[in-house]
């Protein structure tokens, strides 16, 4: 990346294209990419990538917003929480992994924003949970700005993520032991950006 959204290389939005597309033809729900393109702009490249529109679906942070705790966003914790799982089992990492990135649509959640994400096969450990603490880590974003969100929803994430896996299940419970510490990384780092 180069500027804002200039880059030395005009990559991107292909690569989010063909992810896109691989995760939908092994039916994962993400948005239909139709085309991507890059500009020149001298040495630099400006990328772009069309979608289609999900009419009526919202993102999840507004409905976590607009609603309170309950056995139905459980299972919309549940339900994002085995996707993303499903696009790990395919190797699919998604840096960006948040709330926002979640859309819901009647009983259906979809994935999008995968202008960052690469493929590892197969993924690791290590990547898989880092993952998971980013989409964790929007959570607890969203809490210090007043959403409610209750342990029984993130436990719900969790579950549908796991699955009954007993690894996954080991590990989380390994990892989650440095979470008062990742916590506080994340409010010094929320601070530091108010600042700026």
């Amino acid at each position: 990346k180069v500027f804002k959204d200039l880059f030395l290389d005009g990559s991107r939005p292909h690569r989010e294209l063909f992810i896109m597309w691989r995760l939908r033809e092994v039916g994962v729900k993400t948005a239909e990419p139709i085309a991507s393109f890059s500009i020149n702009f001298g040495p630099f490249k400006r990328g772009y990538l069309i979608t289609s529109y999900i009419e009526g679906a919202k993102d999840f942070l507004e409905v976590l917003r607009n609603t309170d705790p309950s056995l139905k966003r459980r299972e919309i914790f549940f339900k994002a929480g085995a996707l993303t799982r499903k696009i790990h089992d395919l190797g699919v990492y998604h840096p960006d992994l948040q709330l926002k990135n979640f859309l819901l649509k009647d009983e259906d959640v979809f994935i999008l924003d995968f202008d960052k994400a690469y493929q590892r096969i197969p993924m690791p450990l290590r990547l898989r949970f880092k993952n998971l603490f980013r989409f964790l880590r929007s959570l607890e974003k969203a809490k210090n700005k007043g959403v409610r969100i209750s342990p029984k929803e993130i436990v719900s994430f969790w579950k549908g993520y796991a699955q009954g896996n007993r690894l996954y299940e080991t590990e989380l419970r390994k990892r989650i032991r440095f979470l008062p510490l990742l916590k506080l990384v994340w409010k010094v780092g929320w601070r530091i950006e108010g600042i700026f």
